[in-house]
């Protein structure tokens, strides 16, 4: 399995290198929202570069590196190994997790090592901010992988500009959605709810991700198994 796993990583290779310039770069911007943004920025730099790097470098390492299997119809050399299909699906899986925390823990040392040298020194890293990009990563991913299965390349087209929608556009959409949200009194209510029950709203979140990503991995099990690579 880890050779499976080590084969996506090493088939990415430009873009892992695009990756670390990327991660350097959003460093500098983040130190510049901080110095400009006082507290606000703080609290800005800790949670949303950190996921909003790890997300977009996730997303495109992963579409990228299925893109090659695609490409050089790894598949037929992947089948004729003594692996098994649920292991090889498995693998998939477990790439969700491996590009999470190396893209997290990533960026994390670039912002460590960019604040040093501009002598700003705030704690950059969040348990609960690298927790929630882990179900974010797994939600996107395992909801995704079936159809990949399903479709191969066709799907991959398409995911593209999906990706591009959800990772740009979304969060600005959330972003006014919020805003309205705490004008209006009743799902404002609902908001203070959440703040205060945060534990229990986290460990709900916890239970879907848990919930979607066992459904969509034995899904992707049967897709995987009946499937014909021609």
């Amino acid at each position: 399995m880890t050779g499976l796993i080590y084969k996506d990583f090493k088939s990415i290779k430009k873009l892992l290198l695009f990756g670390v310039a990327y991660g350097v770069l959003l460093a500098f911007v983040q130190n510049s929202a901080i110095k400009e943004g006082g507290e606000i920025g703080i609290k800005i730099s800790i949670g949303g570069f950190a996921m909003f790097y790890t997300v977009f470098m996730t997303y495109f390492s992963i579409t990228e590196s299925n893109r090659v299997d695609e490409m050089q119809k790894a598949h037929f050399f992947i089948n004729s190994l003594p692996v098994s299909k649920d292991t090889v699906v498995f693998s998939k899986y477990l790439n969700i997790l491996f590009y999470t925390f190396y893209y997290f823990i990533l960026y994390i040392i670039f912002s460590l090592a960019v604040n040093m040298i501009n002598k700003v020194y705030i704690n950059v890293f969040d348990y609960k901010i690298l927790l929630i990009t882990i179900m974010i990563n797994l939600i996107l991913f395992s909801i995704q992988y079936p159809l990949y299965f399903k479709y191969g390349n066709r799907f991959l087209q398409s995911s593209r500009i999906i990706g591009f929608f959800i990772i740009f556009i979304l969060p600005k959409a959330a972003s006014k959605l919020v805003n309205k949200i705490i004008k209006t009194e009743v799902l404002s209510g609902l908001l203070t709810w959440i703040r205060q029950n945060n534990i229990l709203v986290m460990l709900m979140f916890i239970i879907l991700t848990i919930v979607i990503v066992i459904t969509t991995l034995n899904l992707s099990i049967k897709i995987y198994k009946n499937k014909d690579f021609v």
